[in-house]
């Protein structure tokens, strides 16, 4: 299981070796942020924590969950379209997210993301049956991957369909 903010578990070994940022540990990792979204938020509603406490380990997350695609976090191998160019492709392409820098404005994706967790979370309270919110999360997190592991910019597709 990847390290979260609730649960930082590594073994001395694994620290030493850097995992790199496949379409699996991707898929790994998304699955794990939106967990722990999900978990935050159903404590919250189930009052055991208070909103504040929700929202600062939210907070906490979508900052350690940026910082692996920013390059900040040791115990992994960023890909060479992470860091500056996930960031620009982030600013360009995510609604309303904004960075100062690489660090910033990744984990500001993932707060963007969270929001999209938040957003079905709330259609649940409100109704939505599980049969539809299963597969609008799994949608949502497919997306996210292929978001973050697509190594090509839009100006770079755009060239790209221009040469076929």
């Amino acid at each position: 299981m990847l390290p979260t903010v609730d649960s930082p578990s590594r073994s001395p070994q694994s620290l030493m070796t850097k995992t790199s940022l496949d379409v699996e540990v991707v898929s790994d990792i998304i699955a794990t942020f939106t967990s722990d979204v999900l978990h935050q938020l159903d404590l919250f509603h189930s009052q055991d924590i208070t909103r504040d406490a929700a929202m600062a380990s939210i907070e906490a997350s979508c900052k350690e969950f940026g910082d692996i695609f920013a390059g900040e976090n040791p115990l992994y191998e960023p890909a060479p379209w992470h860091g500056p160019r996930l960031a620009g492709k982030v600013l360009a392409l995510v609604p309303g997210v904004k960075g100062a820098n690489v660090p910033t404005t990744c984990g500001n994706y993932f707060r963007w993301l969270s929001t999209q967790i938040v957003k079905v979370h709330t259609a649940m309270n409100e109704g939505m049956i599980v049969e539809e919110a299963g597969p609008t999360i799994r949608v949502g997190m497919r997306e996210a991957v292929t978001f973050l592991t697509d190594d090509l910019t839009p100006q770079e597709k755009a060239a790209a369909r221009g040469r076929h």
